[in-house]
């Protein structure tokens, strides 16, 4: 799943520059993903 690949990228890049970046990057994934598992 392509979701699950942004997620992780997302938590690496928290990991390594900005803890923002969960949220702007994996947030709309991790919405997606929540969705898609709920249908």
């Amino acid at each position: 799943m392509k979701f699950v690949i942004i997620i992780c990228a997302a938590i690496y890049g928290s990991m390594t520059s900005s803890r923002s970046i969960i949220i702007k990057q994996g947030g709309p994934a991790i919405l997606a993903l929540i969705v898609l598992l709920l249908t």
